[in-house]
């Protein structure tokens, strides 16, 4: 029972005392204190009143919390502080605070007296009390820790003590304010700014707050000091009657609008004597009858917040999460950061600019081994913003929604730039190039469907050749450059007018669905059983496979009775009945280059690490003919025939409905073609780098063939070089 536990435990603690020596300097401390909070007083000799307060050595660890878990102890009169202090002490041992150790494995005490790092612990902080009637208290974020934003301070503030508001019993006023700093040279002209914003000179530049969001919270509970020791908890009623609310309680604010820009003014000072690092700032007001000031309590950095991108913090830029459109959480390795910053999205640019950009990759920044890409510059270009309001919302559309918000709220986002005379010309010229390939995709989608298919694979057979004919590291990351940057200008100018064709027909066909009722869904039904998409062919030859696999006897008992890393292993070793190995190794000669996280070229393939492909197969080997990818697959394909007919009908205009969805099917599965070429690039690559990783370990330069993808490439062409 660890409530009895706890028990005895803490009655244990209070029968001790801290010893003479310790208390007769906690004495001396406290008479320091109390001269210092009665400096301004004409009695020195006034009562003061302490916070006694827990701060354990396992608070705030990466990966556990025992906030709200050990006691503070608010309003103690000098003469209770000792026992106060052994209480806190005591408080390692509540019956939470041991079930959540217990939970994470931790140690209960440093019985060996060595600094266990995991073992508990806790320090007692004495505090003098800013007013014995205190006024109001909060908590103050230098940056928002909801959205990370670094220019928005979010203040909570209630009542009387702040014991009510860190514990959640009541509900705070909450305040979100923008900050803004220009330097005196800026353009000032913001016609976004309200008549009540403030700004401040300091130092040539000029701070404008402006609060942004404001909740007046119910603020029903207030804990408030006691005279002569101690704090009471008070509940006031929901009706209207004055006399029966706190100060501050229901719809009346406690702060005005000057002193919430004071506090945030405050944290900012606070954040700077930190190094500009965000804070987590608690801050206490005494009564009217005292001074009336803005006490800290405390600070420390908030340690939720995602890192951000090396660039000041004004003006204000916006950075696009190339991990997110990924769906990668995980970190990139420096080798995939490379191909991706200096080729592939590297390649794209120099494309789209003639070689103006791309070279050196600057528009991509490194956070926390993730990538960011920075689009602040095309976003306030007119031609930029309409690009990427049409294209985002279909590769990440809650990174479309918050650049629609930024428009709204960031006068830094104004659009400053149009359509160049350079931009133009290019423009001009990927238009001259991609708009006939169009109008002949339209007009025969099958036959250039067929063609751009077999030009991709030439490509890639092509690049296979020259990679196997590489001899050395240095040649190998040349060639890597030189494949990604020509595959943009071969490849992509013929890949993108087919799968615009399918596109331009889907919206056409959409705009005619909105005409009439259920039309849209119609449409929506079309684009199910889409016929050559590469990731869908994959599937159904995994299922294929699977049920190879299922045909067999001794392979179905295999699947079913091992686990899938003993079915990678055993795969990896050939180890696997015959029906089931032959099938896989037929599977894998087509897809083994593919894995999760495939984009990132540091990430092992499949037919490394077969373990994630073996999970997803014992899947299918155990599902039931009912759910089959390929009856899902044909279904579909009915379902959307029978659309096409529907809506013909609906319109009165079949003959249209059918070109158009033909044009739908025949081309949209090229959607997934372009990144399946860059995997199977990055296959053969990868295979030929791990060769030279080999390499490395027989030298003793590296301790595993695959730590090679921790270099970038300049530093593998360093090696190589020796």
């Amino acid at each position: 029972d660890l409530e009895a536990t706890s028990a005895t435990i803490r009655a244990a603690f209070r029968k001790c005392s801290l010893s003479n020596a310790l208390q007769t300097e906690v004495a001396d401390r406290i008479s320091k204190l109390m001269i210092h909070s009665n400096r301004n007083n004409s009695d020195t000799s006034k009562q003061c009143y302490f916070a006694v307060r827990s701060s354990a050595t396992c608070e705030d660890m990466p990966d556990t919390s025992f906030a709200g878990q050990h006691d503070t102890y608010l309003n103690v009169p000098s003469a209770d502080v000792c026992e106060r202090i052994v209480d806190c002490f005591s408080s390692l041992f509540t019956s939470r605070a041991i079930s959540y150790r217990n939970r994470c494995g931790m140690s209960h005490i440093d019985v060996g007296g060595g600094g266990d790092s995991d073992a508990a612990g806790m320090a007692v902080v004495v505090q003098a009390m800013a007013s014995p009637s205190q006024h109001s208290s909060g908590v103050l974020f230098t940056a928002n820790p909801l959205t990370g934003r670094r220019n928005e301070s979010v203040l909570e503030t209630i009542p009387g003590l702040g014991e009510a508001l860190v514990s959640g019993l009541t509900e705070p006023d909450r305040y979100v304010v923008t900050r803004r700093t220009r330097r005196s040279n800026d353009d000032d002209n913001d016609d976004n700014d309200d008549d009540d914003d403030d700004a401040r000179e300091e130092s040539g530049s000029t701070t404008t707050i402006r609060i942004k969001d404001r909740r007046i919270g119910a603020k029903r509970k207030v804990i408030r000091s006691v005279e002569g020791g101690g704090v009471v908890e008070e509940t006031f009623s929901t009706n209207d009657d004055e006399d029966e609310k706190a100060p501050g309680a229901s719809s009346s604010a406690i702060l005005t609008d000057d002193e919430v820009e004071t506090i945030v003014r405050l944290g900012q000072e606070i954040e700077a004597l930190f190094e500009g690092k965000p804070q987590d700032i608690e801050w206490a007001r005494s009564s009217e009858g005292g001074d009336g000031k803005f006490y800290i309590v405390q600070s420390r950095p908030i340690t939720t917040l995602f890192p951000l991108p090396n660039v000041p913090a004004d003006p204000l830029r916006v950075f696009f999460s190339f991990n997110a459109v990924q769906g990668i959480v995980a970190p990139i390795y420096p080798a995939g950061q490379d191909a991706i910053r200096k080729a592939l999205l590297g390649g794209m640019l120099r494309w789209i600019t003639w070689g103006k950009h791309g070279n050196e990759g600057v528009f991509l920044q490194t956070v926390a081994e993730r990538l960011y890409i920075d689009v602040t510059n095309p976003f306030r270009n007119s031609v930029g913003r309409r690009i990427l309001r049409t294209f985002l919302p279909f590769a990440e559309p809650g990174s479309a929604a918050a650049l629609e918000q930024l428009v709204v709220e960031e006068p830094d986002m104004r659009i400053d730039s149009g359509m160049s005379l350079v931009l133009f010309f290019r423009m001009l010229s990927l238009a001259l190039v991609i708009v006939p390939r169009i109008v002949v995709s339209v007009l025969f989608p099958d036959w250039n469907r067929k063609r751009v298919v077999r030009r991709v694979n030439s490509f890639v057979d092509h690049v296979e050749m020259r990679v196997e004919a590489t001899t050395n590291l240095c040649d190998l990351v040349a060639l890597e450059c030189e494949v990604f940057d020509s595959l943009f200008s071969q490849i992509m100018p013929r890949l993108a007018p087919r799968f615009a064709a399918a596109m331009i027909s889907l919206s056409l066909l959409t705009k005619l669905g909105s005409s009439v009722p259920n039309g849209k869904d119609l449409v929506l039904t079309m684009t199910r059983g889409i016929h050559h998409n590469v990731t869908t062919e994959m599937d159904l030859k995994l299922w294929k496979v699977a049920k190879a696999i299922q045909s067999d006897t001794d392979s179905l008992e295999y699947f079913k009775s091992s686990n899938t890393d003993v079915l990678a292993t055993d795969y990896l070793r050939g180890n696997l009945p015959a029906p089931a190995q032959n099938a896989i190794r037929h599977f894998m000669n087509e897809y083994g280059m593919r894995g999760l996280y495939e984009i990132d070229f540091g990430r092992p393939r499949w037919r490394e690490e077969p373990a994630p492909l073996m999970n997803t197969l014992k899947s299918y080997v155990e599902m039931g003919d009912d759910r089959a990818p390929d009856k899902v697959f044909a279904g579909g394909r009915v379902e959307a025939e029978r659309a096409v007919r529907q809506l013909g009908e609906k319109l009165g205009r079949p003959r249209l409905v059918s070109f158009l969805a033909r044009r739908v099917h025949s081309l949209a599965g090229l959607r997934e073609l372009p990144k399946f070429t860059m995997i199977r690039i990055m296959g053969h690559l990868r295979s030929k780098m791990l060769e030279e990783g080999a390499k490395l370990v027989e030298m003793d330069i590296i301790d595993h063939e695959r730590d090679i993808f921790y270099l970038r490439m300049d530093e593998m062409v360093c090696l190589a070089k020796g």
